[in-house]
C-alpha cells in the first residue's frame, strides 16, 4: 500500500500507519473463499477498469459489502504504475435489497 486515505481509515479501521506497507489482501480480504476468488486484479490492467460488488472485513472483523472500483494507472509510456482502488460500503443497500 502506497497510499491510504482518511477515508480508507473511516471504512476499514486501519490507521494510515497500519496500512502503509501492507497489502489490500493483508488488510480487508476475508480469509475465505468469497475474498480469494477475486484474484488480483489482472482484467483491470487489460480493460483498464473493474467494478464489482464484494466482501470486505474491517480492522474489528466485521464484513461489510462494499462497491469496488479498480483503475490501472499507466505512466505516459504505457507502463502499469499501479492500481487505484476506490471502495464504498454499501451495506445498507444490499440489505434492503435482500429484503424485498
Amino acid at each position: 500500500m502506497r497510499y491510504w486515505n482518511a477515508a480508507a481509515e473511516s471504512l476499514f479501521g486501519y490507521a494510515r500507519v497500519e496500512a502503509l506497507g501492507r497489502t489490500l489482501h493483508q488488510l480487508v480480504l476475508p480469509p475465505t473463499p468469497v475474498g480469494a476468488a477475486e484474484g488480483p486484479p489482472g482484467d483491470a490492467v487489460e480493460a483498464g477498469r473493474k467494478t464489482l460488488e464484494t466482501i470486505r472485513r474491517c480492522k474489528d472483523g466485521a464484513l461489510i459489502y462494499v462497491h469496488l472500483s479498480v483503475r490501472a494507472l499507466h505512466d505516459p509510456a504505457g507502463v502499469l504504475l499501479g492500481h487505484l482502488h476506490s471502495q464504498a460500503d454499501v451495506t445498507h443497500l444490499k440489505v434492503q435489497r435482500d429484503a424485498r
